[in-house]
């Protein structure tokens, strides 16, 4: 049994999108985003958020590995 575990004397089991078999000490919550997206419908997005002068800013054509740190 793995060492994160053993200091348990209960397991949840699942089983991932791949077939994988998960053992954890919390249940998995299926609705993690719920509060998160009942949140964001009280937020008041501005008209003019992400307008189209804010999205078309061009392309930069840059070296990704150019000053790296």
């Amino acid at each position: 049994m793995s060492v994160g575990i053993r200091d348990t004397s209960q397991v949840y089991i699942r089983r991932d999108e791949q077939g994988n078999v998960i053992l954890s000490k919390q249940p998995f919550e299926t609705d993690f985003w719920q509060p998160l997206l009942a949140m964001l419908q009280n937020v008041v997005v501005p008209g003019n958020f992400l307008a189209a002068e804010d999205r078309l800013q061009g392309i930069i054509e840059r070296d990704p590995f150019n000053n790296r740190f």
